[in-house]
C-alpha cells in the first residue's frame, strides 16, 4: 500500500499563505496599472524552499491562477490593440530631410 503524503508544516502553510496573499495583492495592483491608477508591481521573487501548496490552500492558489490568467489574457490584448495602432500608423515619408546632429568638435 502507497504511503499517504505527508501533511505540511504549521510553517509550510503559513509561508504558502504569505505567498498567496502576496499574489492576490500582485494581482491588485496589476490591475489597477492596467487601469492607469498606479505604478506595476515589482518582480516577485519565489520562495526557494516552499514545498507542494498544502490541500486545503488550494482552491485559493486555483483562483488565483485563474485570475492571473485573466490578466495575462487583458495585457494580450492591450499588446495586440497598441500592434494595430503602430500598424495604422503613419510611417515617415522616405524623400524627408534626414536628421542631422551637431558635432561639438566642429
Amino acid at each position: 500500500m502507497p504511503e499517504a503524503a505527508a501533511e505540511p508544516t504549521a510553517e509550510a502553510t503559513t509561508a504558502w499563505e504569505r505567498l498567496l496573499g502576496a499574489l492576490e495583492a500582485r494581482l491588485a495592483h496589476w490591475q489597477s496599472a492596467l487601469d492607469g491608477a498606479g505604478p506595476y508591481p515589482d518582480e516577485l521573487r519565489w520562495p526557494d524552499d516552499l514545498g507542494p501548496c498544502p490541500a486545503h490552500l488550494e482552491a485559493r492558489a486555483q483562483r488565483i491562477l485563474a485570475a492571473q490568467g485573466d490578466l495575462h489574457e487583458r495585457l494580450a490584448a492591450r499588446h495586440a490593440a497598441v500592434g494595430a495602432l503602430l500598424r495604422r500608423s503613419e510611417s515617415p515619408r522616405h524623400d524627408a530631410s534626414p536628421a542631422l546632429f551637431v558635432d561639438q568638435r566642429c
